[in-house]
């Protein structure tokens, strides 16, 4: 699109700064209809020639003739600096020279936001944003930033000198997140890919091509920066900001060497927005008014955490706005596809306390006094009975007040419980020293679990699938966990789509739990003794060269476990360390596996006493951790995560033809997996995968259920 320009002013005439400054006050006042600002600039005539104040007057004169819509002399004005004019808000998102051709990607809820803190008469300086996962914010906050940055000082004709700043250091757009590497890896990239599609960056501000890894306009002295920490803003002209995942930021990043001890320093948030303010302030305050942007994401935490804080002090001052959207708010009822999203019934929901997860309250459930709840549409019905907690803050997008218990309820663990399996062990812990005259494989019940088929032990249950194994391992002091898992199938389950919003079919391998088991170190006198770990690697061992168990995985949890996983190694294992504590991903898994109803085990006390007692710790912002309350333990708990996070990877049999379902294609043919053929009584110490015997004269598939028709083989 070709903008028009109007005929600069003749050289003749010298605007002074006071000038240029006097009339952008005039200006401001006129736009806000700001009667006692006007007077006092009328009264104030003494900063004017003559030949200033007949310039004024036919500014004034062209304003009010045209119902305060233009003035040639004022676009005059406006390119003593300007290239050319920006266009307003309204034109960017909606002209496909700008981002016209992309604007139906976003709700419509924030195109109207959009347009209402991208008005520079709105005076708006400071923009929070939270709620939801999925509503889009970080996408909307990228194109405000885009919009209010470098689209709009590409038109100055030198944007450093139009703010009086010295020397040549650029302006800067800083991307702050709780990690350096993810503000660069997520909203740097979205920034990049938004103003790649953008017409008018790729034709009148092209940006330096050549570096892929960096965003800048060399020509206007423009750059994209990102950070994590008020570090990242030294000597920098930070002219806006966009600062992610503020919430997840650290609380308190130590103690001040120079203040006394009971004086902390503030935490990276905190200290990131102090700074960041104080040079949009200070630096680019061009008449009283900063022209950057600051805008602060971050999903929402507990009521406690620093951008809930910020928004309670925050919320009404002069040039804050704040946008916290649920997800069937930000979303519309009908798609850009018609698709219907919401057909507008809804249910009642009861808000979580410090005590209670929430609950979806059925007809014969009555609110009490000081209950809060909201209504949430039945299509998230589902999610809100399974994941109360969870989806206040991930659907509803409301802080919750402190309740951190990762299992909001043990229904699911119950209902993945089979009453008719028992525990191959004779207890749920067992004492395994270094002088312990026993192994673990005294203890297991072989007969409870194998068969024998020629002389050769096979597994009861799905003989050849593969098994994880994982060991949350110690020495002494706490106790040792292990776990084995067979992944025994596939389903289709259902997942929340942060980027997009939606609910989503992903595949899911169902899991069987072997066994779990707790070992503990036989007490000497007042102190418990060493565990055995090299018993634990000969059990292991045991399980694959003796009862032929298809072991395909094992890890183990520690850094003093190397030399276990490297006897492992040797012996032909795939064996590696994975640590529980340093990601939630493996209790994640474990817990959506419960949810989805795809994973079998028999009762375990110890395992149930572990989960239903897990919280979510906030490892000071770092990070989140699941631990054990004070006093209690995990051990048998991280021992099943890990194992099952090992046999969500595995490829199992059928799952061709799941996947087809969720893609609606033809599936493929699939080769039975796995495949090694045996002579009779044969084992592969090494690969330990079963997939035919030898029987009579000939090979029998052992996949074959007819092979298995005992009366005591089960396949739960």
């Amino acid at each position: 699109m070709q903008i028009t320009q109007s005929p600069l002013i003749p050289e003749s005439l010298q605007l002074t700064s006071v000038m240029d400054r006097y009339l952008m006050q005039l200006t401001l006042c006129v736009k806000h209809k700001d009667r006692r600002g006007l007077d006092r600039l009328i009264a104030d005539n003494s900063v004017f020639t003559t030949i200033e104040w007949s310039l004024l007057l036919d500014i004034l004169r062209e304003w009010r003739n045209s119902d305060g819509q233009q003035s040639s002399v004022l676009d005059d004005i406006w390119q003593i600096d300007f290239k050319e004019k920006p266009v307003d808000i309204e034109n960017f998102l909606h002209d496909e020279f700008y981002y016209g051709r992309h604007v139906d990607g976003i709700f419509p809820v924030w195109v109207d936001e959009l347009k209402y803190v991208c008005d520079p008469k709105n005076g708006i300086r400071e923009w929070l944003f939270t709620g939801s996962l999925g509503c889009g914010k970080s996408t909307t906050a990228t194109l405000a930033n885009i919009y209010m940055g470098p689209y709009r000082l590409s038109h100055l004709r030198n944007p450093s000198e139009y703010y009086g700043l010295q020397g040549d250091s650029p302006l800067v757009f800083g991307i702050y997140s709780l990690f350096k590497y993810a503000s660069k890896d997520l909203n740097f990239m979205k920034m990049r890919n938004m103003l790649d599609q953008i017409p008018y960056f790729r034709e009148k501000a092209t940006r330096n091509m050549r570096k892929s890894e960096e965003i800048e306009w060399p020509e206007s002295n423009l750059k994209v920066v990102c950070g994590s920490d008020a570090l990242h803003t030294i000597g920098q002209d930070v002219f806006s900001v966009l600062m992610d995942e503020a919430n997840f930021m650290k609380e308190n990043v130590g103690r001040s060497k120079t203040k006394s001890k009971l004086e902390e320093e503030a935490g990276q948030a905190q200290k990131l927005y102090d700074e960041t303010r104080a040079r949009l302030d200070t630096r680019f305050a061009r008449l009283g008014v900063p022209p950057g942007l600051m805008m602060i994401l971050s999903s929402r935490k507990s009521q406690d955490s620093w951008l809930e804080k910020h928004i309670r002090e925050h919320r009404t001052a002069k040039g804050v706005h704040v946008s916290e959207y649920a997800i069937w708010e930000a979303k519309p009822p009908v798609d850009r596809n018609g698709r219907v999203t919401y057909t507008g019934k809804k249910f009642i929901f009861r808000l979580p306390t410090r005590n209670d997860p929430g609950k979806v309250l059925d007809e014969d459930d009555i609110l009490h006094m000081g209950d809060k709840w909201i209504k949430v549409p039945v299509e998230h019905a589902e999610v809100f009975r399974r994941m109360p907690l969870a989806a206040t803050r991930n659907y509803a997008g409301l802080a919750t007040e402190g309740f951190n218990q990762f299992f909001e309820t043990m229904t699911y663990v119950e209902d993945c419980t089979s009453a008719k399996r028992k525990n191959p062990f004779p207890a749920e812990s067992l004492e395994i020293g270094l002088h312990s005259p026993k192994k673990l494989s005294d203890y297991y019940n072989r007969k409870m679990v194998c068969l024998i088929r020629d002389s050769v032990y096979l597994p009861k249950h799905y003989p050849t699938l593969a098994r994880a194994i994982h060991v949350d391992g110690s020495i002494s002091g706490d106790a040792t966990g292990i776990a084995m898992v067979c992944a025994c199938g596939v389903t289709i389950a259902q997942e929340f789509d942060a980027t997009t919003g939606e609910i989503t079919q992903v595949l899911r391998n169902k899991v069987m739990v072997d066994f779990v088991l707790q070992i503990t170190a036989p007490r000497q006198g007042a102190q418990r003794g060493k565990i055995s770990m090299l018993k634990i690697v000969e059990f292991i061992h045991w399980l694959r060269s003796f009862l032929n168990y298809p072991i395909q995985k094992v890890t183990y949890d520690g850094f003093q476990s190397e030399y276990q996983i490297q006897l492992l190694e040797s012996a032909g294992f795939e064996a590696k360390n994975l640590s529980v504590d340093k990601t939630t991903q493996p209790y994640e898994t474990l817990k959506a596996m419960y949810q989805d109803g795809s994973i079998n085990q028999y009762h375990h006390q110890l395992l149930y006493d572990e989960l239903s007692t897990l919280e979510e710790v906030d490892m000071r912002g770092t990070r989140w951790k699941i631990d054990h309350p004070p006093n209690g333990t995990k051990d048998v708990a991280d021992s099943l995560a890990g194992a099952c996070y090992n046999a969500m990877n595995f490829e199992v049999a059928g799952s061709a033809e799941v996947r087809a379902k969720i893609l609606n294609q033809k599936p493929r043919s699939q080769a039975v997996e796995n495949v090694v053929e045996f002579g009779r009584g044969q084992v592969d110490d090494y690969s330990g995968r079963l997939t035919h015997i030898q029987q009579g004269q000939g090979f029998v598939d052992i996949n074959d259920p007819e092979y298995w028709s005992d009366d005591n083989v089960e396949h739960p």
